[in-house]
């Protein structure tokens, strides 16, 4: 569900059309213009509404309007109603999927009308280019239009304010912004600026109880809704969800209708009322089919397969899967990886050995293609770093061998000036060559632990993996029903840690090749540790480790959200890594200093009774040549890299992990923030 809802949900936000007799009232609007009998302003305005009316029913009539439009523009000499139609225009090439076309159109509108007062336009302008590379997943980009969209209408609402005008479309417009900006981390899967961006949109609803933000509200509950679903905090996603379909209901609009009763069907299947999640389940699918939308379909198809699986009902479930199948392309590979799972083991549960096999192998390929596509993407980056610094060394060469012939001209010229400058040639020749070596050592230093990485942490696991659903396939038709889930459990945490452990990888990638962003916020503490120790908690319990958290409240910290999640996350699992069973993990925040005009200082202590860490590891710790990944006291496996990501990232943030270990009583790590 994570791989479709969010980008289903966020581009409803932008085509929600009136639930009318649009047809009438279209015949209605050309009429109109056919007439003459409109002001200059009724025509700028039904153009703007007919030519966006027609763009997903019938293109040629569309481009028709608009052309016209624009031509009525011109003969009227209003750039900024020109603007307008060419951003709109833009905007419709995008979901025809002409991109160039698309682009030199929305172009073409900034031009007529850029720093020439029109900046509300403009501000329009630059959140449509955000929504076009969006949909084409430049989210770089689209971060970047979107912020100068912000900008803008931020700029127009202070001018507003000063010539005391109204500012609700500046509110409006902030509000969508933040929306479309929690999106595009919607699609990034980074949950914490989600929130956060919505939280922002939600104060400034709050605040401004006269302006109609209704369409904002709606698409921020079904937002929440999902969010709230992948964070795995049930008992709130039903709440959003369950209120989403009811605003959902009153729109007609039926696909935020599907979404939410797959919610709210996940929920009671969880919650062990399989009745109430199979008559949502089922009204989910009777919805998506009125749409005829592919996609919405095969949501409720992958929702009535597990819980007709979840009712031990095999064959319904094996109806559903094959459904499902048989309306996904072969490119769809993440739906195809949830469809082959399903199908090996309704095939296992059924007795079917054959059909299981071939799925299985069906689902290992496409297991092998999502990882041989990730960890490419991942060597891609490290490779251009790579090259990059083999060229900027070969530059400073060539920029060497230069500085040597202009030497030899001043030798020529001067004997005592040419022999001090030799001297000094010579010292920075000695410097650049040691630099350069050292920047040598580096690199291939990283080259080596990335591809020490690949071959060994990452194949070891997947072989394992891949024998244990073998061993699952050659025996479930002889174990029982607890055997196998057991057996399930203890597959699902070897993928979990695989799957950890990936994440670690592609973390330290992005810090290699300089692709983190570092967004220090004030904030506070709670907000980020109270959801990572719901999730970390699991792990300990599993261990019979107790976990004990401290926090002051109202701890308001000045640092990035994510960095310090990922820290924290990283030094508490280590921690339950390498504590023994009846052990205990404690997490300490204390305030070092508070003053009235700065925001306080911090120590993160995390300690532990585990196995401790003996003076010749800590020495070479955070040494890629010579760090040895140790398994734990369950037998995780770990890269060796999460705590030189941990260093890393407290860097960034000007400060220092600090260590201190004892062998067989513990260890202890802290930082100061």
């Amino acid at each position: 569900m994570r791989k479709i809802f969010l980008p289903l949900l966020l581009c409803t936000l932008f085509i929600v059309h009136a639930q009318t007799d649009l047809d009438q009232q279209t015949l209605q609007l050309e009429e109109e213009i056919a007439s003459g009998n409109l002001s200059d302003d009724e025509m700028f305005n039904n153009y703007y509404v007919l030519m966006w009316d027609y763009f997903k029913k019938d293109g040629d009539k569309a481009r028709f309007y608009c052309n016209q439009a624009i031509d009525f523009a011109k003969e009227k000499n209003n750039i900024e109603w020109h603007s307008k139609y060419l951003r709109r225009l833009g905007v419709m090439y995008s979901y025809w999927g002409d991109i160039d076309s698309a682009f030199y159109s929305i172009d073409n509108a900034l031009k007529l009308i850029e720093n020439k007062g029109y900046t509300l336009e403009e501000c329009f302008n630059y959140e449509d280019r955000g929504n076009i590379y969006r949909n084409n997943r430049q989210y770089e980009n689209a971060l970047e239009a979107y912020q100068k969209a912000d900008e803008l209408n931020k700029k127009d609402k202070a001018k507003n304010i000063t010539e005391k005008k109204e500012i609700a479309a500046n509110l409006q417009k902030e509000v969508s912004i933040l929306i479309n900006m929690s999106g595009i981390y919607g699609m990034l899967f980074n949950f914490d600026k989600i929130l956060e961006y919505l939280q922002q949109a939600q104060t400034i609803i709050e605040e401004n109880p006269d302006v109609n933000f209704e369409r904002y509200e709606y698409h921020i509950t079904g937002f929440l809704a999902e969010v709230y679903a992948q964070l795995n905090h049930l008992e709130k996603s039903f709440t959003y969800a369950k209120q989403f379909h009811e605003m959902a209901s009153e729109r007609g609009d039926l696909p935020s209708m599907v979404n939410s009763l797959k919610h709210m069907s996940t929920y009671y299947r969880v919650k062990g009322d399989l009745k109430k999640s199979l008559e949502y389940a089922t009204q989910s699918l009777e919805i998506s089919q009125q749409t005829q939308l592919p996609s919405l379909i095969r949501i409720s198809y992958s929702e009535l397969t597990k819980t007709y699986l979840y009712m031990n009902d095999y064959n319904a479930a094996l109806q559903y899967a094959e459904l499902h199948l048989s309306i996904t392309d072969d490119n769809m590979w993440e739906n195809l990886e949830d469809i082959y799972a399903d199908l090996v083991l309704i095939h296992g549960l059924l007795g079917n050995r054959k059909e299981a096999v071939t799925y299985q192998a069906k689902y290992r390929d496409i297991l092998t293609f999502i990882s041989d596509n990730n960890l490419h993407n991942s060597l891609q980056e490290m490779e251009v770093k790579y090259d990059v610094k083999q060229k900027e060394l070969e530059i400073l060469q060539h920029q060497t061998e230069i500085n040597r012939q202009r030497t030899r001209l001043y030798i020529f010229m001067g004997s005592f000036i040419a022999v001090v400058f030799v001297v000094i040639l010579l010292a920075y020749n000695i410097v650049l060559r040691t630099r350069r070596n050292r920047e040598l050592a580096d690199a291939n230093a990283t080259k080596d632990k990335f591809f020490s990485i690949i071959s060994h942490d990452l194949k070891n696991p997947a072989i394992a993996q891949r024998d244990a659903i073998q061993l699952l396939l050659e025996n479930s038709d002889k174990w029982d029903a607890n055997t196998l889930s057991k057996f399930y459990s203890q597959l699902l945490k070897s993928a979990n840690s695989l799957v950890d452990l990936l994440f670690t990888l592609l973390g330290w990638a992005q810090l290699q090749t300089g692709r983190m962003p570092y967004s220090p916020s004030n904030f506070d503490i709670q907000t980020i540790i109270l959801p990572t120790i719901d999730l970390i908690n699991n792990m300990a319990t599993e261990k019979g480790i107790t976990l004990n958290v401290t926090i002051p409240e109202k701890s308001i910290v000045f640092c990035d959200r994510n960095m310090l999640t990922t820290v924290i996350r990283n030094l508490l699992t280590n921690a339950i890594k390498y504590t023994n069973k009846e052990g205990i993990v404690a997490l300490e925040i204390s305030i070092l200093s508070s003053k009235e005009t700065a925001t306080p200082k911090y120590n993160f202590s995390i300690s532990d009774t585990g196995i401790g860490i003996n003076e010749e590891q800590i020495k070479n710790i955070f040494s890629l040549e010579r760090t040895q990944s140790q398994k734990g006291t369950s037998g995780e496996i770990g890269s060796g890299l999460g705590l030189i990501v941990c260093r890393d990232l407290l860097q960034i943030q000007k400060s220092k992990l600090n260590i201190e270990s004892e062998v067989g009583k513990g260890s202890r790590f802290w930082f100061e923030i």
